[in-house]
């Protein structure tokens, strides 16, 4: 229960600074007596290493890539999956960044409207995401996007602000985004229920996000209230709804009217409440199941256990026969 002392490490975050500020440790030692230890009775492990094994207590999975848990690897999982399996919670990764009650505020329409004075904005490092890059080349034919990253750069930054372990990248995201119409909010991947920061940062300074990425993102956000790629046939026809809403005054304030979530409402799975009742689950069974670790540990001692009863056989027989050749030579010779 809340307040009970745990003993908890962490392992294979992108960095030292992600080990130990992730949003589920976080968590954990807000509601309960959380003890960092080399010996734990829990482990919170991500996908950027195999640390993970070296440990035989309770693991749990929780990433903000683009990966699947494997439960014969951890025993619960906070993912982005849309899963049946009841270990596994779907958290998708944008909701650790901020307070994600901000996107139920009311609207000032016209302030907003005021406040917009540029079209579009591009905030990208990966060279790799080839789709962001056809379409900010596809959306470039109509007006300048400003490109503050490292990829297709065209705009000065300030130093760090793309970079997430900067401890003020969040308030220089939200500072870039502030003056613009318009945001390129595209993950590096697409797959089903995969949402991360980037259309989270566009909605939290009222900035029309152009989305690309969870096909299902309609499961999570009222499409109403932004530009949905995947509702398109191709990158030609968003590049023209672009272009519609922002040559229409009033359909641009159709869009900033609607609100971010389905009936402006924060889908139950995302309420702090909802993720500490999981996470108290979790840690009242540590010591009710046996962790997969362990598991695996005890069926490879069954499987040795099976293979030497299963030469056993035959060792007799050899031994019984050495016995007869010896008599028959003893008593026969």
């Amino acid at each position: 229960m809340p307040g009970q002392k745990i003993r908890i490490n962490c392992t294979d975050f992108s960095s030292e600074r992600m080990r130990f500020e992730n949003y589920i440790f976080r968590l954990i030692t807000k509601y309960y007596d959380a003890e960092v230890s080399d010996d734990p009775e829990i482990l919170l492990y991500s996908c950027s290493g195999q640390e993970f094994l070296k440990y035989d207590c309770l693991r749990i999975y929780y990433t903000g890539e683009n990966t699947r848990p494997n439960f014969k690897q951890c025993d619960y999982a906070f993912s982005f999956d849309h899963s049946d399996n009841p270990r596994n919670y779907r958290l998708p990764d944008y909701a650790a960044y901020e307070d994600i009650r901000e996107l139920l505020r009311v609207k000032d329409i016209e302030s907003i409207v005021r406040a917009k004075t540029r079209f579009c904005e591009f905030t990208y490092s990966n060279p790799f995401a080839q789709e962001r890059i056809r379409f900010f080349k596809a959306l470039s034919k109509y007006k300048k996007i400003d490109a503050f990253g490292k990829v297709l750069n065209n705009t000065a930054g300030v130093e760090g602000s793309g970079d997430r372990t900067n401890v003020n990248w969040k308030r220089y995201r939200r500072g870039f985004l502030a003056p613009y119409k318009f945001s390129i909010a595209f993950e590096n991947e697409s797959y089903p229920g995969y949402i991360t920061e980037k259309i989270l940062y566009a909605m939290l300074t009222n900035a029309i996000p152009i989305y690309w990425g969870n096909p299902e993102i309609g499961k999570d956000f009222n499409t109403r209230s932004f530009i949905n790629c995947h509702e398109y046939k191709n990158f030609n026809e968003v590049v023209e709804r672009v272009i519609e809403i922002d040559s229409d005054q009033n359909l641009y304030r159709q869009y900033l009217a609607e609100p971010y979530y389905l009936d402006n409402r924060i889908p139950e799975n995302l309420l702090e409440e909802n993720i500490v009742k999981r996470l108290e689950l979790i840690i009242s069974n540590k010591d009710r199941i046996i962790p997969v670790a362990r598991q695996k540990l005890r069926v490879a001692r069954k499987e040795m256990g099976n293979s030497l009863f299963t030469y056993a056989g035959p060792l007799k027989k050899i031994k019984k026969r050495l016995r007869g050749i010896y008599y028959r030579r003893k008593y026969y010779t």
